[in-house]
């Protein structure tokens, strides 16, 4: 977190990498990373660490994640698709 607060994204996503190495059950390390992505410009990239999170029943905040999914798209120009 420190890393991303200080804009420093190259070492925010090693660092968010190696967390899911250590524990890649770690949903909110996926939920950091789309956001770097999403803060780069890498809407495609975002979106899949989005849709991780999303698959994990347990977390506690997926209208967030919904949401930043839903940025993404209107960044890149187009509608969501639909499920």
């Amino acid at each position: 977190m420190g890393y991303s607060a200080k804009r420093l994204f190259p070492q925010a996503l090693e660092s968010y990498r190696e967390a899911l190495r250590i524990d890649p059950k770690y949903t909110e390390a996926h939920n950091a990373i789309g956001a770097i992505h999403l803060e780069l410009g890498q809407y495609d990239a975002a979106i899949s660490e989005f849709e991780i999170v999303l698959k994990d029943l347990l977390y506690q905040t997926p209208y967030y994640v919904m949401n930043n999914i839903g940025w993404a798209y209107y960044k890149k120009g187009r509608p969501p698709p639909r499920h």
